[in-house]
């Protein structure tokens, strides 16, 4: 557990979730990961998920969902994408699966889902959509 007292998971646990999953996450700073845990995963866990989920289970998606935050992020160091490229020579890179979006657009968010036994996590995955409503969450880029 974590030695802040506003979390379930730390740094580390962060950290081992996206080793396991085979990134690199040495080129992250700590504040970069706290702050995924702050303002993403940790609100989602404790407004949503702390009354569904046993105790125990919520470091785990806690850190999952931080995670899936880093993965679907602009960082380029850590950043879950697929680049597809159409007939006309544009491209568009995409975070996770292309045939996805949301928490199911990365492979933690995806493990997150599984794990949250309030089904909460996955009625979420269902319809994230970008604020402005122009693409959806995963959408990244275009270059022709």
């Amino acid at each position: 557990m974590s030695t802040n007292e506003d979390h379930y998971a730390d740094v580390q646990d962060v950290r081992d979730e996206l080793h396991a999953e085979g990134w690199d996450p040495t080129g992250l700073s700590d504040e970069y990961i706290i702050r995924r845990l702050e303002r993403r995963a940790a609100p989602i866990v404790e407004n949503e998920l702390a009354d569904g989920n046993p105790e125990w289970k919520l470091p785990i998606l806690e850190a999952l969902l931080a995670g899936h935050y880093i993965l679907a992020s602009g960082n380029d160091d850590v950043r879950q994408i697929n680049r597809k490229s159409d007939a006309d020579g544009s491209t568009a890179n995409y975070q996770g699966d292309l045939g996805e979006q949301g928490l199911r657009g990365t492979t933690l968010g995806q493990q997150a889902i599984e794990e949250d036994d309030s089904g909460v996590l996955a009625d979420r995955a269902a319809t994230v959509d970008d604020p402005e409503g122009d693409e959806p969450f995963w959408f990244v880029s275009r270059s022709a």
